[in-house]
């Protein structure tokens, strides 16, 4: 996260500026959702902080089941947000993803490279085995 003169990140001021939208283009282009406070009188940016915060715990105790119906929630809401939930970054610079890892809920990895990609993380591992094969010959 790059600074201006004052030493604010664009996401700090786009919270202040209770900007929704920017903040999430933001926050889905890897910004740390953790580095703001939140703002009285900005709702829609403090619910968004807030459920962030909220998936992280899930995701970082290995809470699988209600990380699932979270998360489909927000995929139901709008694919545009389930991106900027699988792509924000902690105050460690790390995903969800990262953080399940580092805390070895590999259940959690699983379901969420699935809701990232669509498809799931041993149908991942194969089209790369095959891509690796098609290289090397």
């Amino acid at each position: 996260d790059s600074v201006d003169d004052q030493g604010l990140r664009p996401i700090q001021i786009a919270v202040e500026a209770g900007d929704l939208k920017c903040c999430q283009i933001l926050l889905e282009n890897g910004a740390c959702y953790n580095s703001v406070e939140t703002i009285p009188g900005s709702e829609g940016v403090n619910n968004l902080l807030e459920n962030i915060e909220q998936a992280f715990f899930f995701a970082s105790k290995g809470y699988i089941e209600i990380l699932k119906l979270f998360m489909q929630v927000v995929d139901k809401e709008n694919y545009h947000l389930l991106n900027v939930f699988l792509n924000c970054t902690n105050s460690e610079g790390k995903t969800l993803i990262a953080a399940a890892v580092a805390n070895g809920h590999f259940e959690v990895v699983r379901n969420l490279v699935k809701l990232r990609t669509g498809t799931s993380l041993s149908e991942l591992v194969k089209v790369h085995t095959l891509y690796e094969k098609t290289v090397m010959e």
